[in-house]
């Protein structure tokens, strides 16, 4: 078990796991009588992933989209203030989708986790901007285009939390077909 986003630690399905698309609908719920649906996994991340019909076995989800050919940046937090503050960039794998207007994203930093709906992300002349307040938490996430095609700066703020104790943390970015994880170093102030 380790941290892969969300609040708890969860194992991680590798791409070979008889549990992954096993899970009709109908039982993709929880144990409440009369059951839910489940939407979301153990981390918030879609629950079934985009596209499909079923759902996998356990707290973890396996996305299947492309991977960032490259996922990487620092992260500042302040404990006591309840901040953090991350800049970093991305650069999509081969085939890879990304368009945060038309689609949802999963951010993760450490133990918060946010899944912004379709439309949550505006589209404007440097990038793609989110912005809420949800549960007490203000989130501010950027995304920003470069002039190489495919790469994307990523700048995100949060206030009213903190999402880790202990460097590296884990941070991942999920929209479209395009998916990252990667291990930050942080500084605590």
């Amino acid at each position: 078990m380790q941290f892969n986003g969300g609040p708890t630690e969860t194992v991680a399905l590798q791409s070979s796991s008889p549990a992954i698309d096993v899970v009709p609908m109908a039982h993709c719920t929880d144990l409440a009588s009369p059951p839910h649906p489940l939407t979301t996994d153990q981390r918030g991340l879609p629950r079934p992933d985009q596209g499909e019909s079923v759902c996998d076995i356990g707290a973890y989800e396996l996305r299947d989209t492309i991977a960032f050919s490259h996922f990487s940046g620092s992260l500042r937090i302040d404990p006591d203030a309840g901040v953090f503050n991350l800049s970093g960039g991305f650069t999509l794998g081969s085939g890879g989708i990304f368009n945060p207007a038309s689609n949802s994203v999963t951010f993760s930093v450490g133990s918060y986790s946010i899944t912004a709906p379709v439309g949550s992300f505006v589209r404007n002349s440097t990038g793609y901007v989110y912005q809420a307040t949800v549960n007490g938490i203000f989130a501010n996430v950027s995304i920003k285009f470069t002039s190489t095609p495919g790469k994307y700066g990523l700048v995100a703020t949060a206030r009213g939390v903190i999402p880790a104790t202990a460097s590296p943390v884990p941070v991942s970015l999920y929209s479209g077909n395009s998916s990252g994880s990667t291990q930050m170093t942080a500084t605590f102030d």
